[in-house]
């Protein structure tokens, strides 16, 4: 579990993107497969944060994004949840 973006007392930092704090919460939330797509620049704020899996969407069209997620077997199943925090 990522504890470094949580406060001590259970808060997510305000100054946290948006983003980052969705993935924060997926994490805390006992979901153990999160992807992002942002860019290659970002990839270790949110690994940090908690993702799992980082696809660059400089690199990876947003329409061929659920291909290389299914392609690269990520996920040995459907996908339950996915959000655009955008």
């Amino acid at each position: 579990m990522c504890t470094s973006s949580v406060r001590q007392d259970g808060a997510l930092p305000l100054r946290m993107s948006r983003a980052r704090k969705i993935v924060s919460i997926a994490e805390l939330s006992g979901f153990n497969l999160i992807i992002t797509t942002p860019s290659a620049h970002d990839e270790d704020y949110y690994r940090a944060a908690g993702a799992t899996h980082v696809i660059d969407h400089r690199t990876t069209s947003y329409a061929s994004i659920a291909a290389v997620v299914k392609d690269s077997e990520i996920t040995k199943g459907p996908v339950g949840i996915i959000l655009n925090a955008m």
